[in-house]
C-alpha cells in the first residue's frame, strides 16, 4: 500500500477514518508520471518547431480539436460548457470535502489526514490537467510562426519596408468608408449573427496551415459571471480543455468580431498571442462582411498607436478619421477606463498573471507578444496592395487581399 498513514487507536469512535488512510496511491502516482512525461517531452521538442508544426499541429491537432469540440457544440448557446464544468467540479469537490470532514468528526489527527489527502488529490488532479493541457493543446505554443506560412513562397519579405503611418491611413480610409450605426441589441444576439461570418473568415486563414482540414470552431460563448472579465480587463479567453471560445459581453458591437476571431484562432491551433492576433486581423480585413472589415480596420488602427507614438497617432486620427469612427473609439476607451479606474489593482494582477503564463509557455515577450505581429501584418497588407485593387460596393479602393 502506498502512502499509508496509521492514525487513531483501538477506542477511536470513527473506525473508517481513524484506523488507516491511504494518503496517495497508484492513481496519484500515475498522474504525476504523466505530467512528468509531458514536461520532459516539451523540453525536448521545444527546439524543434517544425516537428511540432508538421507532426502535431497540422497532422494530429485538427482531428483532436474537432473531436473535443462536440461538448460546447451540444451545449445551448446561452451556456458556457467550461463555466458549467467548473461550477459542477467545484460543487463536487466541496461535497467530497464536506463528506470527509463529517466522517472525521472532531478528531484532530483525522482532520489532519483529510487536509493532507485533499492537498494530495488536488495536486494529482492539477498534474493530470497539465498532461491533458499539454498533449491536447499546449504543444501548439511550440509550432512554427504563423508568418512562415503566411509568406510561404514570397521572396525577400524582410526587405519590405514597414510603413506604420501608411497602414494607419489605409485603415482610416477603410473605417471611414465602412462606418455605420450599430444597434443596441444584446451581445448574445450579435454573437448569433456574427459567429458564422467569423467562422468562415478564420477557417479561410486556417487553410494556410493545411488546406481543406481546419476544424470547425464551436459557437462563441458568454459567461454568467461576465462582470468578472470586465473587472480584470479581459476581453475574451479560450478554454483549451473543452475547446471553447468566450468573449466579454460588455464589448461594443463593433469590437466583437476581432476578439471572436482571436479566440477562434486559438481553437484553430494558433496558440501564440502573436499568431492569434495576426490571424484575427487578417480574417477580419479579408472578410466579405463590412462589419468584420470595419472591426478589423479600427482594431488595427488602435494597435498602431504604440509603434507610431501617441502624439503622432493622435495627429493622424484627428485629421484623417471621421467623427462617427472617433465616437466608436471614444466609447471603447470610456468603457475600459471606467473599469480600470475602479479595478486598477485587478487589471495589474491580471496582466502579471498573463505575462507569467505566456512566458511559461515559451512566449519570451510575455504580454508584449500581442503586438509582435504588426510588422508581419503591415508587410502582408503592402504585398497585396501593390499588385492591384478591388472596389467593394460603394466603397473606397481596397487592396487585393486574396492569398496565393
Amino acid at each position: 500500500m502506498l502512502g499509508k498513514l496509521e492514525i487513531g487507536g483501538p477506542y477511536s469512535p470513527n473506525k473508517r477514518i481513524a484506523e488507516s488512510e491511504r494518503i496517495f496511491g497508484y492513481r496519484q502516482l500515475t498522474l504525476g508520471l504523466l505530467a512528468l512525461v509531458a514536461w520532459m517531452f516539451r523540453q525536448v521538442i521545444d527546439a524543434h518547431p517544425l516537428k511540432i508544426e508538421y507532426g502535431y499541429s497540422r497532422l494530429l491537432y485538427p482531428y483532436l480539436a474537432e473531436g473535443l469540440a462536440w461538448i460546447p457544440r451540444l451545449t445551448p448557446g446561452t451556456v458556457s460548457a467550461s463555466e458549467a464544468a467548473l461550477i459542477l467540479g467545484a460543487f463536487a469537490a466541496l461535497a467530497w470535502l464536506g463528506f470527509r470532514l463529517y466522517g472525521a468528526g472532531f478528531q484532530g489527527r483525522a482532520l489532519a489526514v483529510v487536509f493532507v489527502k485533499t492537498i494530495v488529490n488536488g495536486s494529482a488532479l492539477l498534474l493530470g490537467l497539465y498532461f491533458v493541457y499539454q498533449m491536447g493543446w499546449g504543444l501548439n505554443y511550440l509550432r512554427a510562426d504563423f508568418a512562415d506560412a503566411l509568406f510561404q513562397g514570397e521572396e525577400r519579405v524582410a526587405e519590405i519596408p514597414v510603413d506604420y503611418e501608411g497602414m494607419a491611413r489605409d485603415m482610416m480610409a477603410l473605417a471611414n468608408d465602412l462606418q455605420r450605426d450599430f444597434d443596441d441589441r444584446p451581445a448574445r444576439l450579435w454573437l448569433r449573427k456574427l459567429d458564422p461570418l467569423v467562422d468562415d473568415s478564420i477557417r479561410r486563414v486556417g487553410d494556410l496551415t493545411r488546406p481543406g482540414l481546419p476544424p470547425h470552431p464551436p459557437p462563441t460563448k458568454i459567461l454568467m459571471a461576465n462582470e468578472i472579465l470586465s473587472m480584470f480587463g479581459v476581453s475574451g479567453f479560450f478554454s483549451p480543455f473543452l475547446m471553447e471560445p468566450h468573449v466579454n459581453a460588455n464589448l461594443l458591437p463593433w469590437e466583437l468580431p476581432v476578439f471572436m476571431a482571436h479566440e477562434k484562432a486559438h481553437f484553430m491551433g494558433f496558440a501564440s498571442e502573436t499568431d492569434a492576433n495576426l490571424a484575427a486581423y487578417i480574417a477580419c480585413l479579408r472578410s466579405s462582411s463590412d462589419h468584420l472589415r470595419y472591426a478589423g480596420a479600427v482594431r488595427v488602427l488602435l494597435a498602431l498607436n504604440r509603434p507610431i507614438g501617441d502624439e503622432r497617432w493622435q495627429e493622424l486620427v484627428r485629421d484623417g478619421l471621421s467623427e462617427r469612427v472617433k465616437a466608436d473609439i471614444r466609447a471603447r476607451n470610456e468603457r475600459i477606463l471606467g473599469y480600470r479606474r475602479r479595478y486598477l489593482r485587478l487589471f495589474s494582477i491580471q496582466r502579471k498573471i498573463n505575462d507569467f503564463y505566456l512566458r511559461l509557455n515559451s512566449q519570451e515577450l510575455g504580454v508584449d507578444s500581442y503586438g509582435a505581429g504588426l510588422d508581419h501584418l503591415v508587410r502582408w497588407w503592402r504585398l497585396r496592395r501593390v499588385s492591384g485593387r478591388a472596389r467593394p460596393p460603394g466603397g473606397v479602393p481596397l487592396p487585393v487581399v486574396l492569398f496565393h
